[in-house]
């Protein structure tokens, strides 16, 4: 390159990585809900036991199973414990810390990604497409503050596989050598992803064969990563040791229940092909479309390549078991946003056939990024979640002064199925689940001097019950992505033809009851 598109594309970098940087933030803050209630009940609520505001009655089924690691949790636990020490004791002022955490992980993984790009590419055109993808992909984000296990899971093994591809160096004997100080680093940061989410041990194991078959790494620098590794695993002995209270071994329990004893099938099955279309099953869809259509070519095409490797078995694994969730597949995405430049540069310039240089795929060209650009403000800024639950705790802890006692009819915010939420819910809080609007005006019947605050669907799903509708106010909404009645109205159609498991649109919310007198 030029030394004007050096400086050009250093500014560009530097803009980049700084506007990414700040939606991490704006997202961690907004973002209080969670994408997939796991992120919550077995972490965050795991690690509310050891803070003394969740019993561990509460917890869901794999604390007694012993299947999940502790080492996250036990991480969260730490920083609670430095907040309170900091007279910090908003539990939604942890979580916010948690994501911040998490986001800075991201962050570093995908400059790790990015840094990785600079190696194996040279040319402006390819640079600034890499820049793009790997700061401006709009669900980037949203994904990377999560507390979730794929997520931190996720960061440590790219910057741990990043770490080894960055400083392969060919040596004169055909084989590669890495300084010990790289492989012990590496194997650690993979054992640590391994502690957060056993699932990534595939892409660990496919890394690890194309080092040994493809890129004949030498025996010292192998037994130093698996040092590394095996420190990871001892910190997490340890962590569970401290979790459960008792020393056990997890990762068996969960290959165990989930596999041989087939647990996980009691949560639904799909076909073996079903990850074509849940991926599908978001506002990105068509970006995500693309980049899959990519994905499959380079497998195809570049099956040798590392990325296959280390990609293609971790997915044919996903394939096979029968519960299937495109969360799992959250691992793959940082090496997946250096297939297109793999398969659309070559030399650092762009190589397409024909067809698709005409004017009109030019332009679909910047609507797709207009479209993704347009997705990535809204997700950083509005915040989106999959129950409404966390929205309604958070308005009630900023709001402990309004009420001592609230009504449940049909929905309670403090329960998830057979579970209790914890962590967030005030001490003197009392709720009362009914049954019926009839019951709950019964009840209002009956006390006259003093307000009444339930949880109700929206009133314009379901007509109120005449006693009641001149005396009820709304409190507290709960309208799915928009505080705008109609706008629900159109997307709840939309949301169930499309399949959606939104509990949202429903769209439980919080009433008062004005008293007779």
């Amino acid at each position: 390159m030029e030394q004007y598109q050096i400086n050009e594309i250093k500014n560009i970098e530097r803009s980049s990585f700084a506007i990414l940087a700040a939606a991490l933030l704006v997202t961690a803050w907004n973002s209080y809900g969670y994408f997939h209630p796991d992120e919550h009940w077995q972490i965050i609520e795991f690690a509310g036991t050891k803070l003394g505001i969740v019993q561990s009655q509460n917890l869901p089924w794999e604390y007694n199973a012993g299947i999940r690691p502790w080492l996250q949790p036990v991480f969260f636990v730490g920083l609670c414990k430095i907040l309170s020490f900091c007279g910090v004791a908003n539990p939604f002022i942890w979580s916010f810390v948690f994501r911040l955490c998490c986001s800075v992980c991201g962050f570093t993984a995908i400059l790790s990604i990015y840094s990785l790009s600079l190696k194996w590419f040279s040319g402006f055109q390819v640079r600034r497409m890499n820049l793009r993808l790997c700061t401006t992909l709009g669900f980037l984000p949203y994904l990377l503050v999560r507390t979730s296990s794929e997520n931190i899971s996720t960061s440590f093994m790219t910057i741990g596989m990043v770490f080894i591809l960055r400083n392969l160096r060919e040596s004169k004997s055909d084989t590669f050598h890495l300084s010990n100080r790289i492989c012990l680093f590496s194997g650690l940061m993979l054992g640590l992803a391994f502690q957060f989410r056993y699932q990534t041990i595939l892409m660990t194991g496919g890394l690890g064969l194309w080092l040994l078959l493809s890129s004949k790494i030498n025996w010292r620098n192998t037994l130093t990563a698996a040092t590394g590794f095996l420190i990871a695993l001892v910190v997490g002995l340890f962590a569970d040791r401290y979790g459960y209270g008792k020393w056990t071994f997890p990762f068996y329990r969960y290959f165990k229940v989930n596999l041989i004893e087939g647990k996980t099938a009691d949560f639904g099955t799909d076909p073996f092909f079903a990850y074509l279309y849940l991926v599908l099953e978001n506002v990105f869809a068509p970006v995500v479309f693309v980049l899959m259509v990519l994905v499959v070519i380079f497998w195809v095409r570049k099956p040798r390549h590392v990325i296959s490797w280390i990609t293609i078995p971790f997915f044919i694994f996903h394939c096979f078991i029968g519960h299937k969730d495109e969360r799992f597949l959250f691992p793959m995405i940082p090496l997946c946003l250096l297939i297109p430049s793999l398969l659309l540069f070559k030399d650092g310039k762009i190589v397409l056939p024909q067809f698709f240089q005409k004017q009109f795929w030019r332009q679909t060209y910047k609507w797709f990024w207009r479209y993704n650009w347009i997705w990535l403000v809204l997700i950083c800024i509005y915040p989106f979640y999959v129950e409404p639950n966390i929205k309604q705790q958070k308005f009630i802890y900023e709001n402990q002064n309004l009420f001592n006692t609230c009504y449940a009819v049909g929905f309670n915010p403090y329960r998830h199925n057979e579970l209790i939420y914890s962590f967030y819910r005030p001490h003197n809080l009392n709720v009362i689940e009914v049954e019926s609007m009839e019951e709950l005006t019964f009840i209002a019947k009956e006390n006259l001097t003093q307000s009444i605050y339930f949880f109700w669907k929206m009133p314009y799903l379901e007509n109120w019950p005449d006693e009641l509708a001149k005396k009820t106010t709304l409190v507290n909404s709960s309208y799915f992505f928009f505080n705008w009645p109609w706008l629900a109205k159109t997307c709840i159609p939309v949301l169930k033809k499309l399949n959606m498991r939104f509990e949202e649109i429903k769209c439980p919310s919080l009433f008062k009851l004005s008293p007779e007198l």
